[in-house]
This record gives C-alpha cells, structure tokens and sequence, in this order.
C-alpha cells in the first residue's frame, strides 16, 4: 500500500492555534459530498487508499527529543521542540472504519505517547478501535453538521446517536470533547446541535469549504 509522509505545518500557522498537521490515511470512507480534501485535486488525493509513514514520524522525534538534533531553520523542527500541540485528522478521519484493519492512528499514537504529546483528534467516528488515548495527552474534536442523519451528504458516517453515545464515554472518561460545527450548511445545520450536545468543553463552527474540483 502507498505510505505518504502525513506530517507538516499548516499553510495557516500564522493565525492557526494548531499549526502541526498530521494524518494518519488519505482517502476516506465516510464519503461526506461537501467533503474538499476528497475533492480538491491539489492536495493530490488518489482514489485508492494511502497511509501514513509512521515510521517517518518516529525517526523525527527520535532525533529531536533523544538525540537534541533540531534544524533551527526547519519550522516544524522548532513547533515539535517546543511542545505545540498537533492536529490528527485536518484532511481525513483518523477514525475511519480502515483503522480497524491497518491500525495506523494506533500505531502514531503509541509512538506519540512515548513523547508526551499533546494532539486533538477531529473525527466524526463512533470508536477508537483500540488505540492508547490518553486524557492527560489528548482531547477531542467531534465534527457534526446536522442532527438528522443526512445520509444523502454523509453516507456512511454512524448515525448521530450513536455519536452522541460516543461522546459521553469520552466524556465520562475525562477527555475534553469539543463540537467542531463543520461544515454549517445553510437549510441542514441547526442550533439542535448545541442543544444535544449541551455540556461541550467548546464549540467552533466553519463554513462550507466549495472546490471547483467538486461538481456536486
């Protein structure tokens, strides 16, 4: 299967509160239509599944928190030295139902642990398929357009109950889970989304990001 080097910094990092950016697949199979990471031809997404080099990752922070080598001219160099949170899942769900075969996210985040970073996850999964989360290391993001079960613009994503359900065991076991209203989607997106999910650590809302690349 083809690897890809999923770590680097945001286009954004100046005005971006989590400037490292890390995936664990490209591709993703909850198929969301609004979706413009799938759709935008320049980030050069294939069709067929990819996964992270993780091993990459792990000779990085090898070299910079064991061995001290850290490239004062190398941007993401200098943010991991200096503890700055990351971001797992900006362009694809690093809980995907694939995570369950190829256990890729599992794989970074022990490897991650082992350094004592701090990451939110973004995801709009229903399981952690086994992977060594830690409430002292990671916290939550959990995207939700709408309370409705929209399957003709997220078609396989879990049913929002089931999510619900999700986020009060996360919740339960003292993470901070924050709703990520994203996209807000005029005529689907409503206020019962603060209201579900009431007692939220934090919630952010985005626009609906639109590529010429999407003809839907």
């Amino acid at each position: 299967m083809k690897k890809f080097n999923p770590i680097g910094v945001s286009s954004k990092f100046g005005i971006c509160g989590l400037p490292i950016r890390i995936d664990t697949y490209k591709t993703c199979s909850f198929g969301c239509e609004y979706c413009f990471a799938n759709n935008r031809k320049v980030m050069g997404f294939d069709k067929e599944l990819q996964v992270a080099d993780v091993k990459s990752v792990e000779r990085k922070l090898n070299r910079i928190f064991n061995k001290g080598i850290i490239n004062e001219n190398n941007l993401l160099d200098v943010l991991i030295a200096d503890g700055i949170d990351w971001h797992l899942g900006g362009m694809s769900d690093p809980l995907q139902p694939a995570e369950a075969e190829y256990h890729i996210t599992k794989q970074l985040v022990e490897v991650t642990n082992q350094h004592g970073i701090h990451i939110v996850v973004s995801t709009k999964s229903d399981n952690l398929y086994g992977c060594d989360f830690r409430p002292d290391l990671h916290s939550f993001q959990l995207s939700v357009t709408n309370t409705d079960n929209r399957r003709d613009i997220e078609p396989n994503v879990p049913s929002i109950e089931r999510r619900y359900e999700f986020y009060r065991k996360l919740k339960n076991k003292g993470y901070k889970v924050g709703i990520r209203i994203q996209p807000f989607i005029p005529n689907v997106t409503s206020t019962d989304i603060i209201d579900m999910f009431y007692d939220a650590d934090n919630f952010t809302i985005e626009g609906l990001k639109l590529v010429p690349q999407n003809k839907k």
